[in-house]
């Protein structure tokens, strides 16, 4: 929906924060992605994409990433 290219200026371009992963090429040329490397990337594409797709898909890459967040709790609950 945005395109690589914008998406790799958005996370070329995110603030450096201890204890979270700068990707300053992008992610779009990464050979091989380690889960830590994809559990940084799911914790920054709600924020990268927010003000460059419309709404209603921005709730629903939000809500699959609730989802995906809550299917690995050790317990599920109400």
């Amino acid at each position: 929906m945005v395109g690589p290219a914008e998406i790799d200026f958005q996370f070329s371009i995110l603030h450096l924060l201890t204890g979270f992963q700068q990707f300053h090429e992008g992610i779009s040329n990464l050979k091989q992605v380690t889960r830590q490397e994809h559990h940084n990337i799911q914790r920054y594409i709600v924020a990268v994409i927010a003000d460059a797709v419309p709404k209603d898909f921005l709730i629903t890459i939000h809500s699959l990433m609730d989802f995906r967040y809550l299917a690995q709790a050790p317990q599920v609950s109400s």
